[in-house]
This record gives structure tokens, C-alpha cells and sequence, in this order.
């Protein structure tokens, strides 16, 4: 059994992995490695090693790299690296020690980040993505005469730095083709995005529901299986408006009975997950050891298209939307991973379901005018007993007592509301109760998260 854990990290997933370990194994010693401030993370665990600081000169950055040196002496269980920020802080310092840990190398974040390598490891001839093309020029005449081969309806991809030439949220690099205003809009990201890479990818639009698989994947090519889920991004009700940071996640029973077949899943783990892992290996001498979060999509055609893969933890939603219902204790499964041997540990789902809901400003994805703009809530502390788990995204902490945390919103995601309870209904019903008591003004929420699965 797992001892101790460490979490590098400061999205709400390490405030939602820490939560859940303290829930399943109190027992378990969780040390938080806090990249950027998130003190709901920092209050959730044993021991808080902050990294950030200001230095001399009243700069703001990681000053206290120092403290990064208790991971290489303490003999964690389990080290997992969280978002891709800590991965790049403190992937080399564990390599150079000859320490083990969970998440992404520098190669495989440049996979997910490329979109056009997944196309070389999932070519045409395969028909696990769906028809694709990478462009190298920005000549309009030929992304229109690409727009029409794959039926007038498409995705964008930004390959490169988008954010040298857009301010707004990474979720942005990937467009549909209705999301630009004008002819001229989508010039401008197709020319930025030749500019910063030489390359865009366009794809055909696939009519369908998205959904995503989650995994824990070891250096010995094990899968051990989160589960799948409904990731909702779309701003507006409906799945209308502009894909930006999520607003909501479904899941039953840890997948989507009503969804995907057995034969789906068995797909997706021989077809896509096997074969992109054993691709890794091959390219990099190692295979990887780390979350995988791989977006799907079921066409009406009956099939299930790959869209991409995210070498490293899933975003909130999805963490902790297939947390609430994980049975099998989160502590063993990361220290099974971390030691190359999955394969003994069995994947173990509570009977229910899980919805999550998102409150974030109305303002998003556009950016806030000036400071004062950002709303400001209070956010009632997690307790044992509270039915309806929430979670902080990137606020900043005002003032607290022991009871609440007053925070300022940024641009993104600022509270998650979760419920897991017998059906959708009920943990619907919970969340939205939960939401009514607690969201201000300035904040906004879909209302139809799970709507359409609760008959």
C-alpha cells in the first residue's frame, strides 16, 4: 500500500488528486509542490512545498526552486507531475537523479503539442483519425478547395506558438470552421499559424458526440482504465458559441453505457492506446509513464474517430468527474504505476453517476477590461461530509476564515461543482442546488450539463 505521494503541480487536478487520496486513504501522506499559488491545493495537503516567491527585485516567478530537492530525498510512493508547466520544471531535475515519477517527457509533450505528429503515427490508411490534411501555405485557394473535399464543414488546428499571436486560451488553437466571423479571421489564423510553423491542419468535421478516454499507462505498456466521460465546451447552452476552457463533464458508471459498446472500448484500448503507446516507445527508447487523455469522437456513422492525445493528467473536469466514481484507491493505483505494474491492479468503479459543473465569468473566453472587472465569490472550505465536492480553478484568495475562501476570478475556470449519486438526475439535481447557494454575479454556468441523459 501506498505511503506517501507527491504532487507537483497548482491546477485544481492536484486540488482534486489530493482530495481524493485524503478521501479514499487518509492514511496516505500527500505533499503538495506548488508551482503558482492555489491555496485550496495548499490546504488540502500534509506537508506544502511553495516554489514561487518574490525575489529581490519584487519579481514575481519560481524562486524557491531549492525545495524541489525533497523529491529526490524523501521516497514518495508515487511522484506525479502534473500540468505540462511541471513536467518541464521538474522532470530533468528527477532525471538527473535517477528518479522514478509519473507524467510527460519533454518529447512526448512536443507530440501533443505538434498537431500534425499524431498523423504520422495515425496515417490515413489506418482510419483512426478522421480525414486529414496538413497544410504548408497559407494560399486560401486551396484551404477553400479543402474545405469543399471534406464537405464544406471543418477543424482548424493551430500548429506552433499560438500564443505569440493570440491572447486568448490554448482550447483556441482548435477551431471549427463556424467560429470565425469573417473570411478574414480565418486568413489571419491559418497565416499565423504558417507563420509560426510552416504548417495548419485542417480536418474534416466529424457529426457525432465527443467523449474522452482516460488512462494510467506504465514503462511496462499496462493500461489501467479511468474510465470515459462527456467533456462539454461549448460556452452557450446547447453546445453553442466557442469552444474554450470546459463547462461541464458527465460520466455512468465511469463510461457512457448508452454511448459506447464494449467493442468501442475494446477499440480504443487495442487500436489507438496500444499502438500510440508502442509508438512512443519506439521513437523515444522508453515507453511512456504517465495519464493519457484521449479525445474521441462517435460519429453517426457508428464509429469512433481519434481527435487527439494529451500526454499528461486531464483537466479538472474530466479528473474529477471519473475520480468520484474511481473505487479502486487512488495512492495504489499512482504507486503502481510509478513501479511498472499496473497489470496487477484491478480497475474497480462505483454503481452511479458523476456531473460536473462549471461556473466561470461571463466574460470568457474574451478578456477582462481591467482588474476590478473580475468577479469576486465566496467559496465555502471542503468538508468530509459535503455531497457536492467544489473546487477552485485560477482565483486569487482575498480574505478567509475557517469556514469560506473569498476569491477573485481570473479568465478561466473558478469554481467546480461535483456530485457522483445513483443517476444523472440526482447528481444533477445536487450540483444545481449546490450552484444556486453559492455562485455571484459576474459568473455564468450552462444549466443543460447532462440534460439530455436523464430520461
Amino acid at each position: 500500500m501506498a505511503s506517501s505521494i507527491a504532487l507537483v503541480g497548482f491546477v485544481n487536478t492536484e486540488e482534486i488528486l489530493a482530495d481524493t487520496i485524503k478521501q479514499q486513504t487518509p492514511e496516505v501522506i500527500v505533499d503538495g509542490y506548488e508551482l503558482f499559488p492555489n491555496e485550496a491545493f495548499g490546504r488540502l495537503v500534509d506537508n506544502r512545498y511553495v516554489l514561487y516567491g518574490v525575489d529581490n527585485d519584487g519579481e514575481f516567478g519560481l524562486h524557491n526552486m531549492d525545495r524541489l530537492d525533497a523529491l529526490t530525498k524523501m521516497g514518495y510512493s508515487a511522484i506525479n507531475l502534473g500540468p505540462d508547466t511541471a513536467a518541464l520544471v521538474a522532470g530533468e531535475k528527477l532525471d538527473n537523479a535517477n528518479i522514478d515519477y509519473i507524467g510527460p517527457r519533454g518529447n512526448e509533450l512536443e507530440i501533443e503539442i505538434d498537431k500534425t505528429k499524431i498523423v504520422d503515427i495515425f496515417p490515413d490508411k489506418t482510419k483512426v483519425l478522421p480525414p486529414t490534411k496538413i497544410l504548408e501555405n497559407s494560399d486560401m485557394k486551396e484551404v477553400q478547395s479543402t474545405i469543399d473535399e471534406f464537405g464544406g464543414n471543418v477543424v482548424f488546428k493551430f500548429v506552433g506558438e499560438y500564443s505569440d499571436y493570440y491572447p486568448d486560451s490554448e482550447y483556441r488553437r482548435v477551431r471549427l470552421l463556424n467560429e470565425f466571423d469573417s473570411s478574414s479571421e480565418l486568413e489571419r489564423f491559418v497565416s499565423s499559424s504558417i507563420e509560426s510553423s510552416g504548417k495548419v491542419v485542417i480536418q474534416k468535421f466529424i457529426e457525432g458526440q465527443e467523449f474522452s478516454f482516460t488512462c494510467l499507462v506504465d514503462d511496462n505498456g499496462s493500461i489501467f482504465s479511468l474510465g470515459e466521460n462527456i467533456f462539454y465546451k461549448n460556452r452557450h447552452e446547447n453546445n453553442k458559441g466557442p469552444l474554450c476552457d470546459g463547462t461541464g463533464s458527465i460520466s455512468i458508471n465511469n463510461t457512457l453505457p448508452n454511448l459506447l459498446s464494449t467493442a468501442d472500448i475494446d477499440h480504443i484500448k487495442n487500436d489507438i492506446v496500444t499502438p500510440y503507446v508502442d509508438n512512443l516507445g519506439d521513437q523515444f527508447g522508453r515507453s511512456p509513464k504517465t495519464f493519457l487523455n484521449v479525445d474521441l469522437i462517435k460519429g453517426k456513422d457508428g464509429r469512433v474517430y481519434l481527435l487527439e492525445v494529451n500526454n499528461r493528467q486531464p483537466g479538472g473536469h474530466t479528473m474529477s468527474t471519473l475520480l468520484s466514481g474511481l473505487d479502486t484507491p487512488l495512492a495504489d493505483v499512482l504507486q503502481a504505476t510509478q513501479e511498472g505494474r499496473l497489470d496487477e491492479i484491478e480497475a474497480r468503479y462505483k454503481t452511479g453517476a458523476s456531473v460536473v459543473v462549471t461556473a466561470f465569468p461571463e466574460i470568457s473566453p474574451n478578456d477582462f477590461e481591467k482588474d476590478e472587472d473580475r468577479p469576486v465569490v465566496v467559496v465555502p472550505k471542503l468538508k468530509d461530509s459535503d455531497e457536492v465536492r467544489i473546487y477552485t480553478g485560477w482565483v486569487d484568495l482575498l480574505k478567509e476564515d475557517k469556514d469560506t475562501a473569498t476569491v477573485q476570478s481570473n479568465l478561466t475556470a473558478t469554481l467546480l461543482f461535483v456530485s457522483h449519486d445513483a443517476s444523472i438526475k440526482k447528481a444533477r439535481e445536487n450540483v444545481y442546488k449546490r450552484i444556486s447557494q453559492v455562485v455571484s454575479s459576474g459568473l455564468a454556468y450552462r444549466t443543460d450539463i447532462g440534460q439530455e441523459h436523464t430520461e
